[in-house]
């Protein structure tokens, strides 16, 4: 997703990256200084995956959990700015398309695996 932040970015596309906080621990240097990054919580902040008890127990809290803060951090960004034209999500998150089209957005799947 970072490199295609970067791609949209070199076409003239404002952007924002939006992860875990767990996650973004693992990007090695630093987005671009033009593209936002902003973190949500799935509280697993401190080990993602890794802290969890198996990988379905992480999952099963995340969709309780994750989404209500990922959710919470998009009508943040909303209210203080205008409204994105498209939300591009990973197509592991497919209720990311649910929460865009709560707000009026497009949303567009991007698969992250080869």
């Amino acid at each position: 997703m970072l490199q295609f932040a970067k791609r949209l970015l070199h076409k003239g596309v404002k952007d924002t990256l939006v992860t875990t906080r767990s996650m973004s621990k693992t990007l090695h240097g630093s987005p671009r200084a033009s593209i936002a990054l902003e973190r949500y919580s799935d509280s697993f902040d401190g080990g993602g995956m890794k802290a969890a008890a198996s990988f379905e127990a992480y999952l099963d809290h995340f969709w309780k959990v994750g989404l209500d803060t990922l959710s919470e951090l998009v009508e943040r960004l909303i209210s203080g700015g205008p409204l994105p034209s498209c939300v591009v999500y990973d197509s592991f998150l497919p209720r990311a398309l649910e929460m865009a089209q709560k707000f009026g957005c497009l949303g567009a799947a991007f698969s992250t695996s080869s």
